[in-house]
């Protein structure tokens, strides 16, 4: 008689959501990577820099002095400012998964 092998396969499929819930933290660190990345390369910066700096923005003509006018560039809240917002909050993420096991390893305060 042949005795089976059992395959004992301890990481769930790639395409299933218990590998996205294990594996996090390494898909968000991955795609702002590729931002950064993206950032290095002449061809493929302007197209980061969508994500990373401010482009909306309002020019408003200033009157300095009397028949002087000068135009002041503001950046304001638009639809290009939210990827910005989104990869700030993926950055703001790792930093505090990489913060979080420093203050996990401290021992609990005593409680009197």
């Amino acid at each position: 008689m042949a005795v089976k092998r059992r395959s004992s396969n301890k990481n769930p499929p790639i395409f299933s959501h218990e590998f996205v819930i294990q594996n996090h933290a390494d898909i968000v660190a991955c795609v702002a990577m590729v931002f950064v990345v993206g950032l290095m390369f002449q061809v493929t910066s302007p197209l980061a820099s969508v994500f990373i700096a401010l482009h909306h923005n309002a020019t408003v003509p200033v009157e300095v002095s009397p028949g002087h006018t000068v135009d002041v560039t503001y950046y304001t809240a638009g639809m290009k400012a939210r990827t910005t917002l989104i990869v700030v909050v993926l950055f703001l993420n790792i930093s505090l998964s990489c913060v979080s096991p420093c203050r996990t390893s401290q021992p609990p305060p005593s409680t009197c």
